[in-house]
């Protein structure tokens, strides 16, 4: 299904999948001998439609090569997002409103986008109205251009209200880049568990807020080694595809 069935994705066009489940789908999953799910929110919904399956959780892997990006106290605190430009599901407008908050207090701050989307005409319009000069939108980078964007960023920012699993978050932790990621984005669980950033367990936009704050005060002392051998922690137990490779073998047998 490769994330397909957490229940937001499963509410778009929800009366055509509900016959297709019925007529098709629910008769294919009773006869499956296992059913692969990427994320804590897809077992979640399959579970919810089908209840008697038992959704084998397994992630996909990320072929990376660690590389820390040098720490830059003297440039402004950088928050960014690499991604789809849908301001709903990737929770743009949360994170539009948490920097709106935050820079206030926080001048020395930038706010940027990377990625293009439906959403950028109101991502454009919220910056001219609310007159933040701060915000950058880059529009699509690729490579080595876009590793060298995200390795001056300070955070990484991903709050999604539904996903499959973000790979963007993956790439600023192979930069040691610490993440701040909602748990919609089936990483919450890695991220805290390691020590990569700040989970947020709902959408709220006080606690994006919050983690923002929290990501300010270790800037301003310059160390955020801690959360940088976090993410290399993470990607090397969780995500090494030498290592899943082997588990992916134990699903297929």
């Amino acid at each position: 299904p490769h994330g397909a069935y957490n229940s937001i994705a499963m509410q778009r066009s929800s009366i055509k999948k509900t016959v297709y489940h019925r007529l098709f789908e629910s008769n294919l999953l009773r006869h499956a001998y296992r059913i692969h799910a990427i994320g804590a929110s897809e077992v979640e919904g399959l579970t919810a439609v089908f209840p008697t399956a038992s959704p084998k959780l397994l992630p996909y892997g990320f072929d990376f090569k660690p590389r820390r990006r040098a720490f830059s106290k003297n440039s402004d605190f950088t928050v960014g997002f690499v991604g789809r430009l849908d301001m709903y599901t990737k929770g743009l407008d949360l994170l539009l409103e948490a920097f709106k908050i935050f820079q206030k207090t926080h001048p020395n701050s930038k706010l940027w986008i990377i990625g293009e989307g439906d959403g950028m005409p109101f991502l454009h319009d919220f910056k001219e109205k609310n007159h933040l000069s701060n915000i950058v939108f880059w529009g699509k980078r690729f490579g080595d251009e876009k590793d060298d964007l995200m390795s001056k960023m300070h955070v990484f920012a991903h709050p999604s209200r539904n996903e499959g699993l973000p790979s963007a978050v993956l790439e600023a932790a192979a930069l040691g880049i610490p993440t701040i990621v909602t748990k919609a984005t089936n990483l919450y669980e890695y991220v805290m568990r390691f020590g990569a950033g700040i989970g947020i367990e709902d959408n709220s936009m006080a606690a994006l807020v919050a983690a923002l704050e929290s990501m300010y005060k270790r800037y301003e002392t310059g160390d955020f080694s801690d959360y940088s051998d976090g993410a290399s922690k993470m990607l090397s137990s969780v995500f090494d595809w030498s290592d899943l490779v082997h588990r992916y073998d134990e699903l297929y047998e």
